[in-house]
């Protein structure tokens, strides 16, 4: 068939613009809608019939979408686009309490919400991690607001205790592997992740499987594996398949590992020399780095946006040519206000002079503590810098510099 010049020289359809129109046709047979258009950055504006309206990004739909084929695909957006529907509110604590789940994100999933009301109820779980509640629907889940708890006569505290109880009288779902070196959590679909806030059910999981001699990885929101320790290099290759899953998922959650104990759980650390402590060190560095990117992003729009002079400095990850990694955040001189991210190491800068030195943190925040300290106004943590070190301050941060810490 021959093909005209038009034909030929018209642009290309991008897959993402073909799976914006795919899903706004769903939503219109789907749910009440009056209207469904384009926006930016891959979203969609959604109209409903009582008035409300949603913006609507597709880009975490399109990811799990394109890795999945025929039925499963087309269930997959289905569910995803009747989620889309706001569901009715409970009005009440008695409605409410029976549909609660807790709900484990990243603190960037969190602050992508909003801000003051229009941000759901979450209070810090792990290092970059969020515990929030959940109020479960049969296509999706909404959060509980501020306005919720008011609603409802309770607190915070009541909220998240039905959350966990309802999650554990639900029961939790596992696959073994054959050779007992793993054992993964299935469901609930959406809140797998989520068995994290029960550490004492996973701690006695881990005590029945692996005589309490595990780890718990959780990469994105829906998986959750429990590693035994007992066998370093096929734990090295969990926990290297762990941070693969976690860079590659839409819905990424942590690729760090978590030691339970007690009913307590905390990010587990193996001693130096240990062959699974370099891969432990990247995860750790990766997962910092991801969420102070997007908080240090969210900040500078921020303060431009209100006319605030803040220099907001940016995590930087390295790696040696040894493969171990490390982390550095700029205090430099000509700077008045500044915001800095917990960092293996200080660079302080002074452009003018053009010199740079480099000191560990600890001696930085030891030496130095009412010009390098931690604001509590941020999660994750952040120290404010005003000004630059003087006299004795100075000469005692340059008698402890370090060379670059990449050579």
């Amino acid at each position: 068939m021959a093909v005209g010049l038009r034909d030929r020289f018209r642009p290309k359809r991008r897959p993402e613009d073909a799976f914006a129109d795919e899903v706004a046709e769903l939503i219109t047979d789907l749910l009440p809608v009056t209207s469904v258009e384009r926006g930016p950055e891959f979203t969609l504006s959604v109209s409903f019939e009582d008035g409300r309206t949603s913006s609507v990004f597709l880009g975490m739909i399109y990811a799990e979408a394109m890795s999945l084929e025929g039925h499963e695909r087309e269930e997959r957006v289905r569910r995803a686009v009747l989620a889309m529907a706001p569901a009715p509110r409970p009005a009440t604590w008695a409605d409410a309490e029976g549909r609660l789940l807790p709900a484990v994100r990243g603190m960037s999933w969190a602050a992508a919400a909003g801000g003051g009301e229009a941000q759901p109820l979450w209070r810090p779980f792990l290092p970059f991690l969020v515990l929030l509640a959940a109020i479960d629907a049969d296509h999706g889940m909404s959060f509980v607001m501020p306005s919720d708890l008011r609603g409802w006569g309770v607190d915070a505290d009541a909220v998240a205790a039905r959350a966990r109880e309802n999650l554990v009288e639900g029961g939790m779902p596992v696959v073994q592997s054959d050779d007992r070196q793993w054992v993964e959590v299935s469901g609930p679909e959406g809140y797998v992740a989520s068995w994290l806030s029960v550490p004492d059910m996973l701690g006695w999981l881990g005590a029945d499987v692996f005589d309490g001699n595990f780890v718990a990885v959780a990469p994105s929101r829906d998986r959750l594996r429990l590693v035994s320790t007992a066998d370093r290099i096929t734990l090295r290759h969990e926990l290297e398949r762990a941070l693969a899953d976690y860079e590659a998922a839409p819905r990424q959650l942590s690729p760090v590992p978590y030691a339970i104990s007690e009913g307590e759980i905390a990010p587990w650390r193996p001693p130096p020399g240990d062959p699974c402590r370099p891969v432990v060190d990247r995860a750790g560095l990766v997962v910092a780095a991801v969420e102070y990117g997007f908080q240090q992003r969210t900040l500078a729009s921020l303060f431009e946006k209100s006319g605030e002079d803040v220099f907001v400095a940016q995590l930087n990850a390295m790696e040696r040519a040894d493969g171990s990694v490390w982390s550095w955040a700029a205090w430099v001189r000509q700077v008045t206000d500044g915001l800095l991210p917990r960092a293996d190491y200080v660079a302080l800068i002074d452009n003018e002079a053009d010199t740079t030195f480099w000191v560990r943190w600890e001696d930085a925040e030891r030496i130095v503590p009412g010009a390098l300290c931690q604001d509590a106004g941020y999660y994750p943590a952040r120290w404010r810098v005003a000004g630059w070190p003087e006299g004795s301050a100075l000469e005692e941060l340059r008698a402890v510099a370090v060379p670059a810490p990449g050579r």
